[in-house]
């Protein structure tokens, strides 16, 4: 017969174990089982009570709250996008119920914060609009019960945007990304249909209606090496085309020269001379990767490894699962080792986001004496698995070489140099 462990017992086990970790004498939460039993603490057959323990760790070890979902509503797309990072599509899209309870764990979550906020995300995420119209009006209807208040997001490719849809998403703030990397040429290239036709003529004829919604209208352009050289004249032309704010940067996964990332440092100066020239003419412009530079926030000092993901942030999967980020959600061998629990249990690998928040300094230690260590945070952790096999270890090719081409590039920059008339 099993043993029942009271609520006593229970919050003693936690205490020791969480003295254990911090004291750096236990490195994963699959060794909690071992030194449980060898220490006399549980049963051999108490699996049960290690699960229990690693939900409720979380509530003895300091963690951040939870103030942004990423929310793959779907993991299937009507495009076929070569440099897409979701390597296995399954059709099948987030049920209501699911959405319902990812919405219930972001408040319970998010305990004394009041701002929220969730991105719809996918594959292509209105594929499920029914779903995640529902999802709004749930989230507000909850939401208002605990005086928080959530903002809602969403990236996608446009095709099945139509007046019924954009006056949903006025009416309840839903701001949304276009993915589009530039003209015809290049965005055709690779943004194309399961049939492997061309999406661009379809998206811009889209735009004049979409801004009589969303005047503010953004674009999230992914830039390739057989596309670096036009990066400027497709942000140009985007902007011509009614674009007002711009979200580039480098795909990973694939094969950049070095010819190729020395066209890309020449195309920033190109983009930055267009963006000081159109921001000096009172034209509705904004680059975030200039406005970092601007601010100062490039060069701060980061504290911490990693960007939100697993932090303040988590992702929820069609199925429920809880992953730190939807891009390492989104590739098949990291998604087996990086889930953090599931709706159903909680975050039951408490250690594991220990590790992804920074509370572990010494998985960075290589890169605190880096020369560009001020202006990065380790890396992308799915681009470092991809690139390096190890989400804790940037590529020195790919991620270190990018961090360093936009240091220098950003060292050279002076907000208050005027534009050439």
């Amino acid at each position: 017969m099993k043993r029942v462990y009271t609520r006593k017992e229970v919050d003693d086990i936690v205490n020791r174990i969480t003295s254990t970790i911090q004291k750096g004498n236990i490195s994963k939460l699959e060794e909690i089982k071992k030194y449980l039993i060898e220490s006399g603490l549980i049963e051999s057959d108490a699996s049960a009570i290690v699960k229990l323990l690693s939900r409720h760790l979380l509530n003895n070890v300091p963690m951040p709250p939870v103030t942004k979902l990423e929310l793959n509503v779907t993991e299937n797309c009507n495009l076929r996008c070569d440099y897409c990072f979701v390597e296995e599509k399954n059709p099948k899209g987030m049920s209501l119920t699911i959405a319902k309870k990812s919405v219930d764990f972001l408040i319970r979550e998010s305990r004394h914060k009041k701002d929220l906020s969730i991105l719809f995300f996918g594959g292509e995420p209105l594929l499920e609009y029914e779903t995640l119209k529902e999802t709004v009006i749930y989230s507000k209807k909850e939401a208002k019960q605990y005086d928080k208040t959530i903002f809602f997001s969403m990236t996608t490719n446009g095709t099945l945007l139509n007046e019924e849809r954009l006056s949903f998403f006025r009416d309840h703030k839903v701001k949304f990304l276009l993915s589009i990397d530039g003209n015809r040429e290049c965005h055709d290239k690779h943004r194309k249909t399961i049939a492997g036709k061309g999406t661009f003529d379809l998206i811009k004829e889209k735009i004049p209606l979409i801004k009589s919604y969303q005047p503010w209208l953004g674009a999230k352009m992914t830039v390739l090496p057989d596309t670096t050289q036009y990066l400027y004249e497709n942000i140009r032309s985007l902007h011509e085309e009614g674009i007002n704010q711009f979200l580039f940067g480098p795909a990973d996964g694939t094969e950049w020269s070095d010819k190729a990332k020395t066209e890309y440092g020449l195309q920033l100066k190109k983009v930055a001379s267009f963006y000081r020239k159109e921001k000096a003419k009172g034209q509705p412009i904004r680059i975030n990767f200039f406005e970092e530079i601007e601010s100062d926030k490039f060069f701060k000092k980061k504290p911490i490894w990693g960007c939100r993901a697993g932090r303040q942030s988590l992702s929820i999967s069609p199925d429920g699962d809880i992953y730190p980020c939807s891009k390492m959600q989104g590739i098949k061998d990291l998604r087996k080792i990086i889930k953090l629990g599931d709706l159903k249990e909680g975050i039951t690998d408490s250690y594991l986001r220990m590790r992804l928040i920074g509370m572990l300094p010494v998985d960075r230690a290589e890169c605190l004496q880096c020369t560009y260590s001020s202006s990065c945070a380790g890396g992308c952790f799915a681009v470092n698995f991809l690139e390096a096999g190890d989400i804790f270890k940037p590529s020195p090719k790919f991620e270190c070489g990018f961090i360093a081409l936009s240091a220098d590039f950003a060292k050279n920059w002076s907000s208050r140099s005027q534009p050439k008339r």
